[in-house]
C-alpha cells in the first residue's frame, strides 16, 4: 500500500470520526443541560473548544500572521456572533425537544440552505440546488408530521431558525479571505465571550457543583466534538477531495440518530426513519461536485470555499 493510499484511508477514517463526534454532541448537549442552563453550557463548551484549537496555531498554516488585522478581527466578530446566536437557539430548542436524533437531522438542513441562499447573492444555480431541498422538505414532513404532535413543534421551528443562522454564518465564512484557522479559533473566543456575558446578565452563572454534574458532557462537546473533531477534519481534508469530504462530514445527522438511540433510548416510527433517509439523501445530493469542478484536497492554506463544518467548530 502506497503512502498516498494509506493517507487517503486515514483521511476517510478521520472525517467519519469527526462526523461521529459532531453527531454525538447532540446527546451530550441534552445531558449537559440537566445541571446547566443552555447559556452556561455554551459558555463552557465554547471556551474549551477555543482553547483546544490553540495548538493548530503551531501548524505552518496557523503560524502565518494575518495580513490585515482589522479584517481578521471584524470577520471573527461577525462569524462568532452568528455562531453564538445559532448555537444558543439550537441549545434552547434541544432543551425543549429532548430528542437528539430528530434535532440532528433538522439542524443539518443548514447544508441545504446554503446553496439555495447563494442564488440570492448572484451565485450560479446548479441542478442539485433545486433537487436537494425537495428531498429534504419531504423528509422533514415525514419526520415531524408522523410524530405524536402531528405537526412542527416550537422546538422544530427554533431548530430551523438555528439552521438558518448556521447557513448565514457559513456564507459569511465562505466570503471571508482570512486564514481559516485564525477564523475558527477567533470566532470561538468571540462566541465564548458573548455566552459568558449573557450568562452573567441573565444571572445564570454555574456553580462548581453544577459544572461537576455536567463535566463529561461539557468535556465531550467542548474538547472532543470541537477541538479534536476539527483537528481530524483538518487532517482528513488534506488527503480526501473536497466533495467526498463534505459528504462524509454530513453523516453527523445519521450519527445523531444512532447515538440518540444507544444512549438515550430514543425511538421514532418507521415513517420518521424514512423521512431521515430522505433528508440524508438531500444533504448528500447538495454536496455532490459540480460539473467540471476540479477535485482538490487541502494541502495548504488557499482561498477556497469551505465545506461541511469548516465554518463552525461547534459540534
Amino acid at each position: 500500500m502506497t503512502r498516498t493510499v494509506k493517507n487517503k484511508i486515514l483521511g476517510v477514517i478521520a472525517l467519519l470520526t469527526a462526523a461521529a463526534l459532531w453527531g454525538g454532541s447532540f446527546v451530550t448537549q441534552l445531558l449537559g443541560m440537566k445541571d446547566l442552563t443552555p447559556l452556561a453550557f455554551n459558555s463552557l463548551r465554547f471556551t474549551l473548544g477555543a482553547i483546544t484549537l490553540l495548538p493548530l496555531l503551531t501548524l505552518s498554516t496557523g503560524r502565518t500572521k494575518p495580513k490585515n488585522w482589522t479584517r481578521t478581527i471584524v470577520d471573527c466578530f461577525i462569524s462568532g456572533g452568528l455562531l453564538f446566536a445559532a448555537i444558543s437557539v439550537e441549545q434552547y430548542a434541544l432543551n425543549m425537544s429532548s430528542n437528539a436524533g430528530r434535532s440532528g437531522f433538522i439542524t443539518a438542513l443548514y447544508i441545504i440552505m446554503v446553496p439555495f441562499m447563494g442564488l440570492f447573492l448572484g451565485e450560479k444555480a446548479q441542478w442539485k440546488t433545486f433537487v436537494a431541498p425537495i428531498f429534504s422538505v419531504v423528509g422533514l414532513a415525514m419526520l415531524t408530521l408522523s410524530g405524536p404532535q402531528g405537526s412542527l413543534t416550537v422546538s422544530d421551528g427554533l431548530l430551523l431558525l438555528g439552521a438558518f443562522g448556521f447557513a448565514v454564518q457559513l456564507i459569511v465564512v465562505n466570503r471571508s479571505t482570512i486564514n481559516p484557522i485564525h477564523l475558527s479559533i477567533g470566532q470561538l473566543f468571540v462566541a465564548a465571550g458573548l455566552s459568558w456575558l449573557c450568562t452573567l446578565f441573565m444571572g445564570q452563572m454555574p456553580s462548581g457543583s453544577d459544572v461537576l454534574g455536567s463535566l463529561w458532557p461539557v468535556l465531550f462537546s467542548g474538547v472532543l466534538s470541537t477541538g479534536i473533531a476539527y483537528s481530524l477534519q483538518v487532517f482528513g481534508q488534506q488527503h480526501v477531495a473536497a466533495a467526498p469530504s463534505a459528504i462524509l462530514m454530513s453523516m453527523e445527522s445519521l450519527f445523531s440518530v444512532v447515538f440518540g438511540a444507544l444512549f438515550l433510548g430514543e425511538r421514532m416510527g418507521l415513517v420518521a426513519y424514512i423521512g431521515c433517509v430522505f433528508m440524508l439523501a438531500g444533504t448528500v445530493i447538495s454536496q455532490l461536485p459540480n460539473k467540471n469542478q476540479p477535485d482538490i484536497t487541502e494541502t495548504e492554506y488557499v482561498e477556497h470555499e469551505p465545506t461541511g463544518r469548516e465554518e463552525m467548530m461547534s459540534k
